[in-house]
């Protein structure tokens, strides 16, 4: 017999050895698969890992549809038994991707592909559930993680012809929040860019607007202000916030129209008349202060804050009123003048009391008011 013959039918009886051998291995595992569905014996789950993985790192087998697919099942399998699920955080993730390789493999034999999609709809609502309770629990990092996963299944269904079986847009809230709650701003800023694509509130334009100023990144918190007043022009919120960002950038007359905007969409929000009425107040112009601290109050008549502020207005009118009185003489024509201006103060005062008492009313133990009038009372003793 002609010796190159023999020496080809040897290295082909040989590689048919050892495919046989690496598919014993997956129908192994297999088998040892169904021995725990059948016993839960948590041995037969560890054997079955440790033959699919040889199974799959094999050019023969690895190039199977099937071997893939048995190892997503077993992954799986140890991800959710009670004495693996705690040993090994990646048990979910290697079952994701391995009904991945499943699917994306060039196996015209297999046939599962349902079963695999069927498979990670079940492990997308499982991940999602765990990423609930970390979060619950304050663990936000293992919470980000969980929702991620639960993003990278989506997608992978999503390339199948298929989705999950719940709103994404949920995941995605969570794990934007549990971003936020855990101190990942950067991401937490893409979350919110992401859920504002899909759903424009304004709270998200607002949160996202807070997380660019706590980056330091005014630029983008500014935009973002405006995107989300465009986005919501029926909305107050972000106006406001736009308003105090102005106010204390000294830009007073665009923090006006501002104000009048928001008033316009929540006429009933008596915080909004009082904003304006501060505006007005550290400007100087006291009248037009007390003009919409009252309408402030017309809206809600136990508003202490405006009741103090109007106070506060009428008690410091006094100041200049003393100044005055000291740069009298003691003459009989200043004598005269100092006469009046002390009339004047009580004057002023007894206006600045009402507004107090009103407090003291409804907030019996305010101090600030309460040592407010006995200033007051001092002077009006006299």
């Amino acid at each position: 017999m002609n010796t190159k013959r023999i020496l080809i039918l040897f290295i082909a009886l040989f590689s048919m050895q050892l495919l046989s051998a690496q598919g014993s291995k997956v129908s192994s595992a297999y088998f040892l698969m169904d021995d725990y569905n059948n016993d839960k014996t948590v041995e037969s789950l560890q054997k079955a890992k440790k033959a699919i993985d040889e199974a799959v790192v094999h050019e023969t087998t690895s190039l199977q549809g099937k071997a893939w697919y048995y190892r997503g099942l077993i992954y799986n399998m140890l991800s959710k038994d009670e004495t693996t699920k705690s040993a090994d955080a990646n048990y979910t993730s290697e079952a994701v991707k391995s009904f991945e390789k499943a699917l994306t493999i060039e196996d015209k034999r297999f046939r599962d592909d349902k079963k695999v999609v069927l498979n990670l709809q079940d492990i997308a609502v499982n991940t999602f559930n765990v990423a609930i309770e970390f979060h619950q629990g304050k663990d936000f990092k293992k919470a980000y993680n969980s929702y991620t996963e639960v993003g990278k299944i989506r997608e992978i269904l999503k390339a199948n012809g298929s989705n999950l079986t719940f709103e994404y847009n949920a995941v995605l809230k969570n794990l934007t929040f549990a971003a936020e709650d855990g101190g990942m701003l950067e991401e937490a800023i893409v979350g919110y860019n992401k859920l504002i694509e899909s759903d424009p509130k304004d709270v998200y334009f607002f949160n996202l607007a807070k997380l660019y100023k706590k980056n330091e990144n005014e630029e983008m918190y500014l935009a973002t202000l405006d995107r989300g007043a465009e986005a919501n022009p029926d909305n107050a919120n972000i106006i406001i916030e736009q308003l105090n960002y102005l106010m204390k950038a000294g830009k007073k007359e665009a923090a006006m129209g501002k104000i009048d905007k928001a008033i316009e969409l929540q006429p009933d929000n008596h915080v909004l008349y009082f904003v304006k009425a501060k505006t007005y107040d550290d400007d100087g112009d006291k009248e037009n202060a007390i003009k919409f601290y009252n309408e402030a109050l017309e809206v809600n008549p136990k508003y202490t804050d405006a009741l103090f502020n109007i106070g506060a207005i009428y008690f410091l009118a006094g100041n200049p009123i003393v100044e005055k009185m000291n740069e009298l003489t003691t003459s009989p024509a200043d004598t005269k003048i100092y006469n009046g201006l002390v009339e004047e103060r009580k004057v002023t005062y007894r206006k600045a009391k009402v507004y107090f008492e009103q407090i003291l009313e409804m907030e019996p133990d305010n101090a600030g008011a309460q040592k407010t009038i006995d200033k007051i009372n001092r002077v009006l003793d006299k």
